[in-house]
């Protein structure tokens, strides 16, 4: 179906407008000044390992980029996205329905740290995140207040994610993140606080000859002690053009 045929479906409001991302694979409802998705979130889907009919949530999914990406990438049946943000949260759902994912794609307006009272213990056997990345006083925060609760821990340490993944999980459920290289230390911590074992990290580098800025971790729940580094990932080449992988990533 020409994807002009679902617009009439969902209705837009003032200030957004539908962006194609994949080569158009998946659309996406944004305000152009306000949170925009970036690359983290794409690279983070294309790093998750799930079975199709596995239950799989996404904490502070924003425009729902990375259940989009893993109904049409995995054929997953069984995704819910939390969203603590009203408008945010509204524009998953549209986008969800607009590219006809509904059926397979929850969106729950709600806040993470209240992870219990939304959720039964032990009900995902995958959660994924995405999340803010830089202490609360750190760096100039975002005046825009959708960008800084989606970049800075305004609403959301990373310990209180962590323990909501940890609740969520089933035993020997993945979690997954995109985390910045700077703060692995604690990230380590964290997990295995929770009983989270990290098993498996790739670093993100901008080119092959800069430092790794990101890393991509699947931690395991009750998992023994056992750590793969994976090979980097490059997204650009040195001549400042999406490496091969990336292009492959972004369809």
């Amino acid at each position: 179906m020409d994807h002009h045929d679902l617009s009439r479906q969902v209705p837009l409001f003032e200030g957004e407008k539908i962006e194609g991302m994949l080569r158009d694979k998946i659309w996406i409802i944004q305000k152009p000044d306000g949170y925009r998705f970036s690359v983290d979130p794409v690279l983070l889907a294309h790093f998750v390992d799930a079975k199709s009919d596995e239950p799989l949530i996404d904490l502070g999914t924003g425009a729902a980029v990375i259940p989009m990406i893993l109904r049409k990438r995995l054929n997953m049946t069984d995704l819910t996205g939390v969203e603590l943000q009203h408008e945010l949260a509204d524009r998953a759902v549209r986008s969800v329905k607009y590219n006809g994912m509904d059926e397979n794609i929850r969106i729950v307006e709600g806040d993470v740290r209240k992870t219990r009272t939304m959720f039964e213990p032990e009900s995902f056997q995958a959660v994924v995140s995405n999340p803010p990345f830089f202490p609360f006083k750190s760096g100039r925060t975002n005046p825009n207040m959708e960008k800084a609760i989606a970049r800075h821990e305004v609403t959301l340490t990373l310990e209180e994610l962590v323990d909501a993944m940890a609740y969520l999980l089933k035993s020997r459920g993945k979690a997954y993140i995109i985390y910045p290289v700077s703060r692995l230390t604690e990230l380590n911590l964290a997990f295995r606080s929770k009983n989270l074992e990290p098993k498996k990290i790739r670093f993100v580098h901008t080119t092959e000859n800069a430092p790794a800025k990101l890393l991509m971790m699947q931690a395991v729940k009750g998992g023994k002690p056992d750590l793969e580094v994976d090979k980097p990932l490059y997204v650009f080449n040195m001549e400042g053009i999406y490496s091969g992988e990336m292009q492959d990533i972004l369809g």
